[in-house]
């Protein structure tokens, strides 16, 4: 926890203020905009491009040159929305800065913002580690704002912030070193993504993303198409081979196939999951796939 938040949470807590994060919204969202504006806010001002593509992630509906004008009146209208979306004098008054402070819940200015950091990956602008650490530090002066930025090569995910040494260790290292392996990847920030919505609706669907992503890390390391059940005879002999010490080996076994049982039973048949039991299998299949990563060398030096 860094000194600011501790300062903000021990400040609540001795004049027994509401903590929650609805209270802590509007503050925590002015400290976003103020981030995005020093950090990346003339950038966006310069490249019209990264608004027009936040406006359609985000869902904002944009003014079009109807081909029924003709294509002269169609390229005049759409060098005039161009020339519009790039005429703003400040930031708070391009799309982008508009459409982050339309927010209403910390879900959709999270969603909002995950928008903007693709745009700037898709840009090439190499502005996203600027842009992370700048929404870092925002996050760490916002004393009840759990989520957590991880930078991945030209990826930077959002996803919501639980004990922290587990989330350091366990999903943001997971998140970094799975950049070999897309696919597993992809399944595994799906579910974060679940998750940081706590839509209960959803979490089936986070925990099938949590399966498919460690069945797809295995086949991708040990290089076969078996399912997730059927991977034990080849996985055994393989964590051997690394040095993996015997009850480790058992302890693995036994883990992935009540981690299977339980997949196969509760998720494809049953329903109420509660959060916690979601969070534990998050860190749970975390933790299967941080040991892999490293054993097979995908784990970046410290």
């Amino acid at each position: 926890m860094t000194r600011d938040r501790r300062r903000f949470r021990a400040y609540y807590e001795r004049w027994n203020l509401p903590q929650d994060t609805q209270t802590e919204f509007p503050r925590f969202k002015n400290r976003i905009l103020a981030a995005v504006d020093h950090s990346v806010g003339q950038y966006i001002l310069n490249h019209p491009d990264v608004t027009k593509g936040f406006l359609f992630k985000v869902g904002v509906r944009q003014p079009v040159a109807s081909t029924t004008l003709g294509l002269f009146a169609a390229l005049t209208a759409s060098a005039q929305i161009t020339k519009a979306m790039s005429s703003a004098k400040s930031f708070a008054d391009n799309g982008v800065y508009r459409g982050l402070e339309a927010t209403k819940t910390q879900g959709e200015l999270i969603l909002a913002l995950q928008c903007l950091f693709w745009c700037l990956a898709d840009s090439g602008s190499g502005k996203l580690p600027v842009l992370a650490a700048a929404v870092k530090t925002a996050v760490d002066t916002s004393p009840f704002a759990e989520i957590a930025v991880a930078v991945r090569g030209n990826t930077v995910t959002l996803y919501p912030r639980g004990a922290r040494l587990l989330d350091d260790h366990v999903v943001e290292d997971t998140l970094a070193w799975l950049r070999k392996h897309y696919a597993a990847a992809k399944h595994f920030e799906s579910a974060l993504r679940i998750y940081l919505a706590k839509n209960a609706s959803q979490f089936r669907n986070l925990l099938d993303e949590l399966r498919a992503a460690l069945e797809k890390l295995l086949r991708s390391v040990l290089g076969n198409r078996k399912s997730l059940e059927n991977q034990a005879s080849v996985l055994l002999p393989w964590l051997k081979d690394k040095g993996v010490h015997t009850h480790v080996r058992d302890l693995y076994r036994d883990l992935l196939k009540h981690f299977t049982d339980y997949q196969n039973a509760a998720v494809k048949h049953g329903t109420g999951w509660v959060l916690c039991e979601v969070e534990y299998m998050i860190y749970l299949t975390g933790t299967f796939m941080r040991i892999l990563l490293v054993l097979n060398g995908d784990a970046e030096e410290e």
